[in-house]
């Protein structure tokens, strides 16, 4: 049984990329840029960065609109 937070939505567009760093990296699914795991920069860039992000995903997964969520 997992305790603890829920993983957020945008997570499955995004996968882990092991690095000799202690700071998680990710890699989005779309595009394949790197950056650190945070989700208010993974939500950033897959809203306003990301080329792929709307037309990579050909109807097979729900594309997740995080503009209106408030990041604090």
């Amino acid at each position: 049984m997992f305790t603890g937070r829920k993983r957020d939505a945008i997570w499955k567009y995004f996968t882990e990329v092991k690095t000799d760093s202690k700071t998680l990296k990710v890699k989005c699914v779309n595009c394949q840029t790197q950056m650190s795991a945070l989700v208010a920069r993974m939500k950033t860039h897959f809203n306003k960065n990301c080329p792929g992000a709307g037309s990579s995903n050909n109807g097979d997964v729900d594309t997740p609109s995080f503009s209106s969520l408030k990041l604090t």
